[in-house]
């Protein structure tokens, strides 16, 4: 449960310090979700590079414009990461594509430990 927008625009922000919080809201998820989850900052690199040359192959060091969108999109990008993330973990709590026998093996096995037995050693895994 999100308890702050990802990114609070003032109306009085400019457009630089609009670019700036969402590339910010951007590069935190990001980071949080795939260059140090997988230890690879290639995506990383290539968000920051086409941020500063405005998104355009051919200019160098131009900062994206106000109303060519690249603030919304970074932070649409961003909304989208954090939601499949949560989906994720949503369907990891419900046990969608696990192996049932292993999942209702630990959860005896839990169940056995919080009453204070053991499994029997056939049940326990090697």
């Amino acid at each position: 449960v999100r308890k702050r927008p990802l990114v609070s625009i003032s109306p009085f922000m400019d457009a630089a310090a609009v670019s700036r919080s969402s590339l910010r809201t951007l590069l935190r998820a990001v980071d949080r979700y795939v260059s140090r989850a997988h230890g690879n900052d290639a995506f990383r690199t290539f968000l920051l590079d086409s941020f500063r040359r405005g998104g355009k192959p051919g200019e160098k060091e131009a900062p994206p414009a106000a109303g060519d969108g690249s603030a919304r999109t970074a932070v649409e990008y961003a909304t989208l990461l954090d939601a499949v993330h949560e989906h994720k973990n949503l369907l990891i709590s419900y046990n969608i594509s696990t192996d049932k026998y292993a999942t209702r093996k630990q959860q005896l096995g839990n169940v056995a430990g919080s009453v204070g037995l053991q499994m029997p050693k056939e049940y326990q895994e090697k």
